[in-house]
């Protein structure tokens, strides 16, 4: 009886070791590249997200939902299922989309209007003049660093962009136009846990006379400055 009794017990250690075995290691979304676009309608924004990803275990690739008061326009992609659904895991939430081959890699993009993205939001600049601030930050909440980030802001037609407060070394962010409207954008790595962020104030655009005697001022103190320099070194 004793004998019987360790044989049954070896049986049901050797089943359970078994199961333990062939358990499926849970893997997560592994995202090679990143892109964020806000241009502005009206005082909403129209923000493009391009996530390009390999699914994990629960076959879903994700996108952050960094912004509350969303309506989602547009949703497409490679090797994906073309609806959004809402997903929370503690305190962040997300929007992921269905994988149709989770062993390959897969694209979604998706257009949503973000209420209220450049609403007035006047600020006292150094000046003494009011202009508007646009912040916004991006945290990685995904399991692993993000590969390749891009982030394009587009300011208000008629604007210009007065002062970038973030990124704060000029070579850490870029200015661009396009369609008549400018933009502040910066790109690269966004670390685990990490945050990618823009900030910068704008107000009307000044007249081209404006512009000139400004540039001219900024000439004529390099042209000081260099002029000082070499005679120090003579």
């Amino acid at each position: 009886m004793k004998k019987l009794l360790k044989v049954a017990f070896a049986f049901v250690l050797a089943l359970g070791l078994t199961t333990t075995t062939v358990k499926a290691e849970e893997t997560y979304i592994n995202v090679t590249s990143y892109t964020e676009t806000f241009k502005p309608v009206g005082e909403d924004a129209e923000l493009t997200t391009t996530v390009v990803a390999t699914a994990g275990s629960d076959g879903y690739i994700y996108l952050i939902k960094n912004y509350k008061e969303i309506e989602v326009k547009s949703v497409t992609g490679e090797n994906v299922v073309a609806e959004l659904e809402e997903y929370t895991q503690g305190a962040v939430t997300y929007l992921r989309a269905k994988v149709v081959d989770p062993t390959a890699e897969a694209t979604l993009t998706a257009v949503i209007t973000c209420k209220g993205f450049y609403a007035e939001n006047l600020v006292a600049d150094t000046n003494g003049t009011q202009t508007n601030s646009i912040a916004y930050a991006f945290n990685n909440y995904f399991s692993s660093e993000i590969k390749k980030y891009n982030l394009t802001i587009f300011t208000p037609e008629g604007n210009e962009v007065i002062k970038v407060s973030a990124p704060k070394k000029y070579a850490d962010f870029k200015l661009g136009e396009e369609d008549g409207l400018l933009s502040v954008g910066l790109s690269g790595k966004v670390k685990l846990n990490g945050k990618s962020e823009i900030n910068y104030t704008y107000g009307p655009a000044t007249t081209g006379v404006a512009k000139l005697a400004v540039w001219a001022v900024c000439l004529a103190v390099g042209a000081l400055v260099f002029i000082d320099r070499f005679k120090k070194a003579k």
